[in-house]
């Protein structure tokens, strides 16, 4: 890090950054390129870009223009491509142009782009998301002191500016005010999903222009209002991506006017991602890849609207080596090393139905006319390919590194692959093994290089390993790093290796050699030519390099017709090279089981290495070529894509498990194709439900019997014993009697180990409830001809999760513990705000208003909103909340989390996170709607001397805290500015009341919030004063009380208007 120490001052001194203020840019119709407010220009003809996105260092170089040509052939006229920082400054100040035999020429790239009559879009970041190693950000920015990315950091926005300045340097002459075909540069990254810094993406919007010569623009996911507004630079052309009908609309209402221009579906998705796991599944082969025909639709509509598109992706080629980024929504989801995404144009180059039915789309937009389908040539076929063992992978290590305490991957100087840590013990230890602040990201452990298991944080628990060693044990952490997270959170800490200390038990474990294995390709004395007959294979040997060869005829070497997919039978997890190229990662857990191996890196004589980490006794492997990829999805009928909660968050779909009430199987929909359906609401017994996993293994008894294992018909067995199964088979018998084939249960149609399919079902809960035809309410401790006071009495109105489904679904039955039916409810319907009918009747009971009545009381609702005689769109969020407050979930995350749907927030879930979960919850709340009632609640006073000066944050930390708010309401208020949230504080924009002085000790101020108690006149305020942490900050304040809210009286007086600044969470 020398380069750290001499070059960063030395930019510093030079002056390099450039102040944000300076740069302004307004987007006109010019000679070359520009925009007016509905069109572009492209040499002063309106111009629409019909795009796609295909990015160079995923594609080998030799068959760049390949690609380019097919593009052009679909009737694109416009390459999006995103750039990798990481890739080229492999190293502080060490740039690498010629990476994998050329991938890395990024100018070459844009001559290839002009060669072929297309043009361009460059998205440099430096944050490119993209699914690509930490976004794209080099590895060893986490050892730069002080820096923090993506924010208006020095040292950040240095390095940042000293990357595009270099990118510039090879792009440069292709830039359409130099006659080249690059038409726009993008400004950071979909910015909005992140953070709100102005300064940071003005401070880089500035370095841009300094460096480059085109016109700028922001790319923001239109379907949350929030992210337009926090990603937007004012001058710089503002445009979004994914939903293209609720983008449009939004980036026309909250859009500020110098960011206007014409429409841009930055990346519009035709398909998705695909991530390892164990309930990871390849959405094409599955058969849940996005409709092609509604693709279509949306690209129609934003041709009709005048707009322009681009395809993500086009074409998505590899994630060659170890290049993949990574999900994180409560557990890791590494990307696979395929990067195919089900695009028109596969990860071989070949295409998919959907490039033939986008041909003939475009193809009335080319004028009529569109270039020949370059020839394709078939992939080849081999046959079995033994691969034998040469070395074990600790055999020969490179020299080692000490300290007294593990050092990071980073630290060590590396930047991907594998770590190993090694301790040897100078006397007995014994208990569970902690591995720093847990698995970064997989780690098989060894005592005297034998395996005893493996901790990997793919798992939600990962597993827990406990120790015995004794004096002269030589413990090794083998950690691999699986690729850092690109996308959702922790973005800032990204380091990989053992970050803190050791323990087995309560014992710290010092000192540590190290021994950094980034493996680009093999070891470079490994002997291809022969295998060691002496080595033996068990099942806890340490990582083992396997090898094997074969010929092809020389007519096809180095052509696109020696492409093919190598499959690696019998390996669990590792990593192929073939010709010393490093293919990517293989794991028997799937989705992915083959690795795309290009022709023209193929020659007459060709070696396979494989690095097999859990060599699991296998004496031999076999690999076999087939043109045909490989995909393995975990369940059949199972359609769970792990990365479900990234794709909503940039405005993607979702799929639905229901249950066949007849034949008992599941089958998966999306929204628009979804049957009518019946949905369950009870309560949860410990011990006795029956998960996803439980249900499926008893499908498999049932269809299987005597095939499966002993052990597993007895699990089974027991499984249908308990008491949720016998209520999953009553619930799919009431579901038939009201004539309909369908059902859904919360316990069995979610796999809640998948840890995104949990978040992505939690988040889509209530509009599952909403949109059902029937919800069947199960009162298990209920008895039949119970009284009303008897029902209200029942645990089910006591729980967090079944307000909103109570709420939701406009048809209710309600059954007792046997499954008879008790009463009926059918919620009245509005249309354009009046009420056409109240349907409210008990079945075998004309007394309806005592059971709704009975229902209110016991809920805590009003009987208008329970009886849907009012909307509850017209329901404060502080009344909302009030609701919830009598009621408790078994973990505490849950009672935020089961208020998603209620106050129309969409967040990922973080189990383990507490009462912060409530926290996040309000946050997105304030971000997403102007409720200031949000704000108006009362803790209770720890004592009466306290209640004058219990400060707090603006924000509620217990819900309970609402109990007293079931009375507020909301009041209109017209040209208000929106509040906005900044880090961990507040921004608001008020007039404010100031007390006297004989009505506060000190000056306080009272802060009008627009909601008041129904039956009072004047709105409710909170007092605030200023806050003591606030260092220079005029104008940071903080609640004075959390015990009180106050209506204002006549003697306080107004003042001038004020920005304030208000502590969310009390310091």
């Amino acid at each position: 890090m020398q380069y750290l120490k001499s070059v960063l001052p030395a930019l510093l001194l030079a002056g390099t950054i450039v102040d944000a203020t300076t740069y302004t840019r307004s987007a006109t119709v010019n000679s070359s390129f520009g925009y007016d407010a509905t069109s572009f220009y492209l040499h002063g003809e309106a111009f629409q870009m019909l795009g796609g996105q295909m990015d160079p260092q995923r594609i080998p170089r030799e068959y760049w223009s390949d690609r380019l040509l097919k593009a052009k052939a679909m009737g694109l006229n416009t390459i999006f491509s995103y750039i990798y920082w990481n890739e080229l400054e492999t190293a502080p100040g060490q740039w690498d142009w010629n990476r994998i035999s050329g991938m890395n020429d990024i100018g070459a790239w844009y001559q290839e782009i002009q060669n072929a009559g297309l043009q361009a879009v460059l998205r440099p970041g430096p944050y490119v998301c993209g699914e690509r190693d930490w976004g794209g950000f080099p590895a060893w920015l986490s050892q730069v002191p002080n820096i923090t990315v993506r924010t208006n950091n020095p040292q950040f926005l240095m390095l940042s500016e000293y990357y595009l300045g270099n990118l510039s340097q090879h792009v440069q002459q292709y830039q359409v005010t130099k006659g080249g075909p690059i038409l726009m540069a993008q400004v950071e990254n979909e910015y909005g999903s992140f953070s709100n810094d102005h300064d940071y993406t003005a401070a880089l919007s500035a370095i841009i222009a300094k460096h480059f010569d085109i016109v700028q623009y922001t790319n923001d996911g239109g379907s949350t209002p929030p992210n337009i507004v926090n990603g937007a630079v004012p001058g710089i052309l503002g445009e979004i991506d994914g939903d293209p009908y609720a983008g449009f609309t939004n980036l026309e209402k909250y859009a500020e006017s110098s960011s206007r221009g014409p429409k841009l579906d930055g990346e519009y998705y035709i398909n998705w991602l695909t991530t390892w796991g164990p309930n990871a599944t390849y959405p094409y082969v599955s058969g849940i890849g996005y409709n092609d025909s509604q693709n279509i639709a949306g690209l129609k509509y934003i041709l009709d609207q005048g707009g322009s598109f681009s395809i993500y992706m086009f074409h998505g080629g590899t994630n060659f080596a170890f290049g993949n980024g990574g999900l994180n929504f409560g557990q890791l989801e590494p990307v696979t090393s395929s990067y195919d995404y089900a695009a028109p144009l596969n990860e071989s180059g070949r295409p998919r139905d959907i490039y033939w039915q986008l041909r003939d789309f475009l193809l009335p937009y080319q004028n009529g006319s569109l270039p020949e389908y370059p020839e394709t040539k078939p992939m080849l076929e081999t046959e079995d390919i033994v691969l034998k063992p040469v070395a074990g992978m600790f055999n020969d290590l490179p020299p080692a590194t000490f300290s007294g305490w593990p050092l990071s991957m980073e630290q060590l100087g590396q930047g991907r692959g594998y770590t190993l840590y090694r301790y040897t013990t100078p006397s007995s230890h014994t208990g569970l093994l902690k591995v720093g602040d847990g698995p970064r990201d997989r780690v098989i452990v060894y005592v005297n290089d034998t395996m005893k298991g493996v901790i990997d944080n793919v798992y939600v628990y990962p597993q827990n390993i406990s120790l015995s060693l004794h004096a002269g044990d030589v413990l090794s952490l083998l950690v691999e790093n699986q690729g850092r997270v690109d996308f959702s959170t922790p973005l800032y800490d990204q380091r990989k290796g053992i970050v803190g200390d050791v323990y087995i038990g309560t014992a710290m474990l010092a000192p540590w050699s190290m021994y950094a294995l980034p493996i680009p390709s093999p070891p470079a004395n490994l002997n291809f030519s022969l295998t060691n007959t002496s080595l033996t294979i068990s099942n806890t040997s340490s990582p083992t390099w396997y090898t094997g060869s074969f010929s092809l005829p020389s007519s096809i070497c180095g052509t696109a017709a020696a492409d093919t997919y190598l499959t690696i039978n019998g390996g669990t997890k590792g990593v192929l090279y073939v010709n010393g190229y490093n293919l990517g990662r293989y794991w028997s857990v799937g989705p992915q089981q083959s690795q795309y191996v290009p022709g023209v890196w193929l020659r007459e004589s060709n070696e396979i290495v494989v690095l097999e980490l859990e060599p699991r006794g296998k004496q031999e492997l076999v690999a076999r070529g087939s043109g045909e990829r490989a995909w393995f999805n975990r369940t059949p009928s199972s359609s769970t894509d792990t990365s479900l909660q990234y794709c909503a968050s940039r405005g993607c779909c979702y799929v639905m498990r229901l249950l066949n009430t007849t034949t008992l199987q599941f089958a998966e929909y999306y929204n628009q194709d979804t049957p009518e359906y019946a949905i369950l609401s009870h309560r949860w017994l410990d011990g006795q439900e029956v998960s996803y996993i439980d249900y499926c293994l008893c499908v498999d008894q049932a269809q299987h019997g005597e095939k499966l294992p002993e052990y597993l018909r007895d699990k089974a067995n027991t499984i249908r014993s308990r008491s949720g199964f016998t209520k999953i088979l009553d619930f799919c018998k009431a579901v038939r009697l009201a004539d309909l084939e369908w059902g859904w249960i919360d316990t069995c149609c979610i796999d809640k180990s998948s840890s995104a399919e949990l978040t992505e079902a939690i988040n889509s809960m209530w509009s599952w409830y909403k949109e059902s035809v029937l919800c069947l309410v199960y009162f298990n401790d209920v008895e039949s001809e119970a009284s009303y006071a008897e029902i209200g009495s029942s645990a089910w109105f006591t729980r967090g999760w079944t307000l909103q489904e109570l709420l939701a679904p406009s048809r209710l039955n309600f059954f007792d513990r046997v499954w008879k039916p008790l009463y009926r409810l059918e919620k009245a319907t509005f249309k354009a705000k009046k009420r056409t009918a109240t349907m409210y009747y008990i079945m075998d009971d004309p007394d309806w208003a005592e059971f709704g009545h009975m229902l209110a009381q016991a809920s805590h609702v009003p009987a208008r909103y329970v009886c849907g005689y009012q909307s509850l769109d017209s329901a404060s969020a502080a009344m909302k909340l009030s609701w919830a407050s009598f009621r408790r979930t078994s973990r505490v995350e849950d009672r935020a989390y089961s208020l998603l749907g209620l106050l129309g927030i969409n967040m990922p879930l973080l189990y383990g996170e507490g009462q912060q979960a409530f926290i996040r919850l309000q946050k997105e709340f304030i971000q997403t709607y102007d409720d200031e009632s949000i704000l108006a609640w009362r803790s209770p006073c720890p004592s009466p001397n306290l209640s004058s000066h219990c400060f707090s944050g603006v924000l509620a930390t217990n819900l309970e805290f609402f109990q007293a708010s079931g009375d507020i309401v909301t009041i209109m208020q017209y040209g208000k500015p929106p509040w906005q949230t900044i880090n961990q504080l507040l921004q608001v924009e008020a007039a404010v009341y100031v007390q006297s002085a004989n009505e506060a000790p000190t000056t306080t101020i009272l802060l009008p919030l627009a909601c008041k108690h129904s039956d009072e006149r004047g709105c409710l305020h909170l007092e605030l004063t200023a806050s003591s942490s606030a260092g220079a900050g005029v104008g940071h304040y903080m609640r004075v009380s959390a015990c009180k809210l106050i209506a204002a009286g006549p003697q306080r007086k107004v003042t001038d208007d004020r920005r304030l600044l208000l502590h969310l969470n009390a310091r």
